[in-house]
């Protein structure tokens, strides 16, 4: 780079620097925003590597809506619309994600604790034959059922 240019990213970086303390208060807080949104990326991708196809965790939301209320308290300081209509209408979708995985969680030990072997894999959740221990479709344990008149519940044997 030239001199030149390097000089004049400088003084765009100082005419657009905040006049006092408060105003950097709101900036940091902008980038830690972006850090921790962008994060949510980087989690997702490690874990899709670890599950060997697309997956998106649990924690990919939260991180959403942690980097989202970031970015809008930002947007909120630089009274900018379009970035606080934006940040705002997202974090109804992400806490709508967080919702919707509650109740298929909910779905899930529901129908284990009517003796449905049901798979503990979040994303797969599919219904067994009766007596199984690890699921038929993803191979993972299944979620313990209780055996028609049992007290205690039928856990998959440790490995």
């Amino acid at each position: 780079m030239t001199p030149v240019l390097l000089a004049d990213i400088g003084q765009y970086f100082r005419d657009m620097a905040p006049a006092d303390g408060v105003a950097w208060v709101f900036v940091i807080i902008g980038f830690v925003g972006q850090v921790v949104f962008g994060m949510r990326f980087f989690v997702q991708w490690l874990a899709s590597e670890r599950a060997g196809h697309s997956y998106i965790p649990k924690v990919f939301w939260y991180l959403s809506i942690v980097g989202g209320m970031l970015l809008f308290t930002y947007a909120c300081s630089r009274q900018d619309p379009i970035i606080m209509m934006g940040q705002s209408t997202n974090l109804l979708v992400y806490v709508r994600n967080l919702m919707l995985i509650r109740k298929k969680r909910r779905e899930r030990e529901q129908k284990a604790a009517a003796g449905v072997p049901i798979c503990t894999d979040e994303h797969c959740g599919k219904e067994n034959p009766e007596g199984a221990t690890f699921c038929a479709f993803c191979g993972k344990p299944l979620i313990p059922t209780l055996a028609k008149g049992a007290e205690e519940p039928i856990a998959p044997p440790a490995s």
